[in-house]
Formats: C-alpha cells, structure tokens, sequence
C-alpha cells in the first residue's frame, strides 16, 4: 500500500524531472538559435512555405505581395515559423516559368533569430519548371555564385534550400523542390564597408580597374554576355562607406542566360553575332596589362578550388558533371597560354 508521507519526494522528483526536461529543451532552442547562420552553412537549409499557390500564379504579373506562412528548420527538430509576404519576380521568368521566382518580404516578420532579423526582401530563385534539366540548371546557377565567392568578397553570398510548399487552400498538392536564397545587396555591400549607388550611366572604365576586370573576366569564363554595368543590367554598384575612397565596384548577379548553366531558353543577343551562349564573348574595359595579369594570377589561384567545387557537388548528374568540367577547361586553356588570352580577352577589350 501507497504511504502519503512518501508523497511530497515523489510531487518533488516529478516537478524536478519536468523543469530538467523543459530547461532541456530550452537549451537545444538556445543552441540552435545561437549557431543558425544563414548564409554561413552549405548544407541546404530547409524550409516550409505555405500560401495560396493557385492565387500566387493567377496575379504573378501583378507588382502585390500575398501572406504566406514560413518555417525555417534550425536544425532537425527546431523550428521557428511566422507570416511574412510574397510576390512573384523575374519578368522573363513570370512568362516562362511554370513556378517563377519568389520575393520573400520579412519585414513585418520576427523570427526572434538575429540572422532572420535583419532580412528585409530576399530573393529566392526557384526551380522553374518541374522537368530534372531545370534542377540541374538551378545547381548549376548557385555554383556560379559560390565560384565567384571565391574570387571576390564583393559577391552575393547564396544558400540552398530544400523547400515543401503547401498549398493554403488544400486545392494544390504539397511538393518539395530545390532553390537558392541570394544575400541582399545592402546586407553585401554593408560586409565590404560599403554601400549600394544606383546610378545610372556609371561606366565601367570609371569603376576599380581591377574589380571591374576581375567581374568580366569571370562572366566570359562562364560564358555569359547579358550584363551591363552602365544600365545596371544584372549588377549591382558598390562605393566604400569611407566619403574620401571615390571607389565603385560592380558585384554581378543572375547567371541563368550564361553558356555554364546553357538553359533550354537561353540565346544570344542578335547584335553579338553568336551562335550560342556556349560560345564566350570578351565585353570587358581595357585597363593596363598589370590588371590583366594580376585578374589572371587569382583565377589560376583559386582554380583548384573552383573545380573542387564541380567535381564534388553532390547534387550534379553525370552529364551536368562532365558539361561543366568541360566547359571550365575550355577557359583554363585560354588562360594557360599568354598569346591566345590576350587576343581573345585584352585585345577584345572596350
């Protein structure tokens, strides 16, 4: 028979092992809360987005933002989830895409996470259409960025996130895809001590030789040509937060038209005279032949580690594989030989 004078040990072990196991719990919160870095990990974050899919397709030519409910996963078990807004973005990529593009809009949000916090609109590129070429196309496009982080600071970090959308409505069923996160251009520029200007006309020949070097360079190693530094066509300027260093750096972005990612959709502009996307254009600025060779010193510095990046990802196919490993090589040759590097990039100079 139970003794009452046991009573208030047992109450007492109980409330010791409930509070142990609710500071517990509040300790994995706590860790996972202080180790979350968004764009400081390379496993693909996942995440849930529930909203109005048939709604969001319907008005994605419409410049609105609809509510939509988001669970970020900190790690297996920990979730922080709240309401934030979205609209479609990409206006070739509205017509094209089954699924286009997302703008995710935090402001009104508070995940209570600093990394979140401090998000304002980011950018989240999406599979676009539901055949497996377009998800390769998407790890091809995320590699890009991650190259040119190897080459530059001033370049917009990404993360890869694995996303199941759930439809508000029940009328659509749930899926799950690939996509990417792209760092905002204020959270980039404040990194480099900078800020972002959006000046119209600036020319390239007036920006840093060498960062200006170094962003056509890369874009002719991956084989794209649809980019503008004096109508801000796919790059963003960059000037130092310091009034006395009148610097602009150009950080280019959206990689999807280039001969590396080679989409079903991608041509040339007429006007270049090119066959194909594959087929490489030099549109740089002429600057000194020290520029040059400094430029070509860091791809040969970091050409191990940008074909470590294609040789291991993952999340490639074999044909993806062995297209983008080509295509690499292709550039390597021409760099590898001084005569053919300077008819084909200095002497094609602006």
């Amino acid at each position: 028979m139970f003794s009452l004078k046991f009573l208030p040990i047992v109450l007492l072990v109980g409330i010791t092992c409930i509070c142990n196991s609710a500071f517990s719990q509040a300790d994995e919160n706590t860790t996972a809360s202080s180790q979350f870095s968004l764009f400081g990990r390379e496993e693909p974050l996942k995440l849930e987005l529930s909203f109005d899919i048939r709604r969001f397709i319907k008005r994605k030519y419409k410049d609105e933002y609809q509510n939509a409910s988001l669970t970020v996963y900190l790690d297996d078990s920990t979730t922080v989830s709240d309401t934030i807004r979205i609209k479609a973005r990409g206006e070739f990529r509205k017509g094209y895409c089954q699924f286009p593009p997302i703008k995710l809009n935090f402001k009104k949000a508070d995940f209570e996470i600093e990394d979140l916090k401090q998000l304002e609109k980011v950018k989240l590129v999406t599979t676009c259409r539901y055949q497996k070429a377009f998800q390769q196309y998407l790890f091809q496009e995320y590699l890009i960025y991650k190259s040119y982080n190897l080459l530059s600071d001033k370049s917009f970090r990404v993360r890869l996130v694995h996303i199941t959308y759930h439809d508000s409505q029940g009328k659509k069923k749930t899926f799950s895809q690939y996509g990417f996160l792209i760092e905002e251009v204020d959270r980039m520029a404040e990194r480099n001590a900078c800020f972002e200007i959006e000046n119209m006309g600036v020319s390239g020949r007036s920006c840093n030789p060498y960062a200006t070097t170094l962003m056509t360079t890369f874009q002719y190693m991956i084989g794209n040509t649809d980019y503008r530094i004096n109508n801000l066509h796919n790059v963003k300027l960059i000037r130092p937060s310091d009034p006395l260093k009148q610097i602009v750096y150009p950080v280019p972005y959206d990689f999807d038209y280039s001969g590396m990612v080679n989409t079903l959709y991608a041509i040339p502009h007429t006007d270049l005279g090119l066959e194909s996307v594959r087929d490489r254009l030099y549109m740089g600025y002429c600057f000194t032949d020290d520029v040059y060779q400094q430029v070509f010193n860091q791809f040969q510095q970091k050409k191990a580690e940008i074909y470590s990046l294609y040789e291991t990802y993952p999340f490639f196919d074999n044909r993806t594989r062995r297209a983008s490993l080509s295509y690499l090589n292709s550039f390597y040759k021409i760099l590898d030989n001084p005569l053919v590097s300077k008819r084909l990039i200095q002497d094609n100079c602006n």
